[in-house]
């Protein structure tokens, strides 16, 4: 179905972990690299309103901004739902 793709060497999996409905969910991402891990703290954290000018974007939880540049953080629970139940989720806001 999908064509298979060579990585290079600094191509990673990164696993992302969620719960939902009392069930835990893994999901592996793979990415062309990785250049920096690093521990943030709360208060480091941008709502992505503030830098965002979408309305929503739902996507992106916010940024963090360090010495070295900007780093964006993922909303992992929105990207690891499935299409299915953003297009019900979608649909139900347009209904309302």
């Amino acid at each position: 179905m999908y064509a298979e793709l060579e990585y290079g060497s600094k191509a990673r999996i990164l696993i992302g972990e969620d719960e939902r409905d009392g069930v835990k969910i893994r999901v592996g991402f793979i990415v062309d690299a990785v250049e920096v891990i690093c521990n943030v703290k709360v208060q480091d954290i941008e709502s992505s309103s503030s830098f965002n000018d979408q309305a929503e974007n739902r996507f992106i939880l916010g940024a963090v901004k360090s010495n070295d540049g900007i780093y964006l953080l993922l909303n992992l629970p929105i990207i690891m739902t499935p299409i299915n139940s953003l297009r019900k989720e979608a649909k139900k806001k347009v209904l309302v």
